[in-house]
Protein backbone atom coordinates (compact mmCIF):
# COMPACT_ATOMS: atom_id res chain seq x y z
CA UNK A 1 0.00 0.00 0.00
CA UNK A 2 1.09 3.64 -1.03
CA UNK A 3 1.20 6.38 1.31
CA UNK A 4 -1.35 7.55 -0.74
CA UNK A 5 -3.96 4.96 -0.15
CA UNK A 6 -3.10 3.25 -3.67
CA UNK A 7 -3.19 -0.30 -3.46
CA UNK A 8 -0.75 -2.57 -5.69
CA UNK A 9 -1.86 -6.36 -5.57
CA UNK A 10 1.05 -8.78 -6.45
CA UNK A 11 0.51 -12.10 -7.91
CA UNK A 12 1.74 -15.68 -6.81
CA UNK A 13 4.42 -15.55 -9.84
CA UNK A 14 6.39 -11.98 -8.88
CA UNK A 15 9.65 -12.60 -7.33
CA UNK A 16 11.16 -9.57 -5.14
CA UNK A 17 8.48 -8.12 -4.62
CA UNK A 18 10.05 -5.47 -1.47
CA UNK A 19 12.52 -4.04 -4.52
CA UNK A 20 8.61 -2.67 -6.32
CA UNK A 21 7.64 -1.09 -3.05
CA UNK A 22 7.74 2.75 -2.80
CA UNK A 23 9.71 4.55 -0.25
CA UNK A 24 6.47 5.54 2.00
CA UNK A 25 5.20 2.39 0.68
CA UNK A 26 4.33 -0.72 3.03
CA UNK A 27 3.61 -4.52 2.19
CA UNK A 28 0.98 -5.98 4.01
CA UNK A 29 -0.33 -9.79 4.04
CA UNK A 30 -4.54 -9.39 3.49
CA UNK A 31 -7.49 -12.23 2.44
CA UNK A 32 -8.61 -11.16 -0.48
CA UNK A 33 -12.15 -10.05 0.77
CA UNK A 34 -9.72 -7.77 3.41
CA UNK A 35 -8.25 -5.57 1.06
CA UNK A 36 -10.39 -2.67 0.81
CA UNK A 37 -10.14 -2.62 4.52
CA UNK A 38 -6.32 -1.30 4.99
CA UNK A 39 -5.78 1.72 5.30
CA UNK A 40 -2.03 3.88 5.18
CA UNK A 41 0.08 4.16 8.31
CA UNK A 42 0.21 7.39 10.32
CA UNK A 43 3.84 6.64 9.41
CA UNK A 44 3.35 6.73 5.96
CA UNK A 45 2.85 10.33 5.64
CA UNK A 46 6.34 11.11 6.02
CA UNK A 47 8.26 12.78 9.55
CA UNK A 48 6.41 16.12 10.79
CA UNK A 49 9.08 17.02 12.96
CA UNK A 50 13.15 17.30 12.70
CA UNK A 51 15.36 14.95 14.59
CA UNK A 52 17.90 17.53 15.35
CA UNK A 53 18.39 17.05 18.46
CA UNK A 54 18.80 13.15 18.61
CA UNK A 55 21.47 14.19 15.71
CA UNK A 56 23.26 16.48 17.59
CA UNK A 57 24.02 14.18 20.73
CA UNK A 58 25.47 11.74 17.98
CA UNK A 59 29.02 12.97 15.98
CA UNK A 60 28.87 13.83 12.78
CA UNK A 61 32.02 10.83 12.15
CA UNK A 62 30.11 8.19 13.99
CA UNK A 63 26.89 8.37 11.54
CA UNK A 64 28.85 8.48 8.50
CA UNK A 65 30.91 5.84 10.25
CA UNK A 66 27.52 3.53 10.93
CA UNK A 67 25.75 4.42 7.49
CA UNK A 68 28.59 3.30 5.41
CA UNK A 69 29.33 0.05 7.21
CA UNK A 70 25.52 -0.87 6.67
CA UNK A 71 25.74 1.18 2.58
CA UNK A 72 28.93 -1.63 2.32
CA UNK A 73 27.08 -4.64 3.36
CA UNK A 74 24.59 -3.89 0.81
CA UNK A 75 26.75 -3.06 -1.79
CA UNK A 76 29.00 -6.36 -1.36
CA UNK A 77 25.45 -8.59 -1.66
CA UNK A 78 25.31 -7.36 -5.42
CA UNK A 79 26.53 -8.93 -7.84
CA UNK A 80 28.83 -7.89 -11.00
CA UNK A 81 25.75 -9.44 -13.44
CA UNK A 82 22.78 -7.26 -11.78
CA UNK A 83 24.62 -3.86 -13.27
CA UNK A 84 24.48 -5.82 -16.79
CA UNK A 85 21.03 -7.02 -16.39
CA UNK A 86 19.40 -3.71 -15.03
CA UNK A 87 21.50 -1.69 -18.39
CA UNK A 88 20.42 -3.85 -20.99
CA UNK A 89 16.72 -4.72 -19.59
CA UNK A 90 15.46 -6.92 -17.65
CA UNK A 91 13.49 -8.09 -20.32
CA UNK A 92 16.54 -8.72 -22.81
CA UNK A 93 16.89 -11.47 -19.26
CA UNK A 94 14.16 -13.37 -18.22
CA UNK A 95 14.33 -14.85 -15.28
CA UNK A 96 17.17 -12.91 -14.12
CA UNK A 97 16.54 -10.90 -10.73
CA UNK A 98 18.11 -7.74 -10.21
CA UNK A 99 16.69 -7.60 -6.02
CA UNK A 100 20.12 -7.04 -4.74
CA UNK A 101 20.76 -3.77 -6.74
CA UNK A 102 17.37 -2.55 -6.41
CA UNK A 103 17.48 -2.91 -2.52
CA UNK A 104 21.07 -0.82 -2.95
CA UNK A 105 19.14 2.13 -4.88
CA UNK A 106 16.36 2.03 -2.90
CA UNK A 107 18.26 2.90 0.47
CA UNK A 108 20.05 5.69 -1.15
CA UNK A 109 16.98 7.29 -2.12
CA UNK A 110 15.64 6.81 1.46
CA UNK A 111 19.03 8.17 2.96
CA UNK A 112 18.46 11.33 0.15
CA UNK A 113 14.88 11.76 1.44
CA UNK A 114 15.43 11.46 4.95
CA UNK A 115 18.71 14.58 4.66
CA UNK A 116 16.13 16.38 2.55
CA UNK A 117 13.34 16.18 5.12
CA UNK A 118 15.36 16.78 7.94
CA UNK A 119 17.30 20.04 6.37
CA UNK A 120 13.22 20.92 5.17
CA UNK A 121 11.80 19.97 8.77
CA UNK A 122 14.42 22.43 10.97
CA UNK A 123 12.84 25.59 11.54
CA UNK A 124 15.88 27.47 12.04
CA UNK A 125 18.35 28.33 9.60
CA UNK A 126 21.01 28.28 11.70
CA UNK A 127 20.71 24.83 12.62
CA UNK A 128 20.21 24.12 8.94
CA UNK A 129 23.22 25.21 8.78
CA UNK A 130 24.76 23.11 11.45
CA UNK A 131 23.31 20.06 9.72
CA UNK A 132 24.57 20.68 6.62
CA UNK A 133 28.50 20.89 8.14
Amino acid sequence: MKSTGEKVIFKERDTCIITTISHNGRLFAAPKGGIEKLKPLQEQEGPNSSSFNDLEIMSSRELALQMTLYDFELFNCVFEGEFVFSVFKKNHFPGKIVGNLDCFLARFNEVQHWVISEICLTPLLSKRVHILR
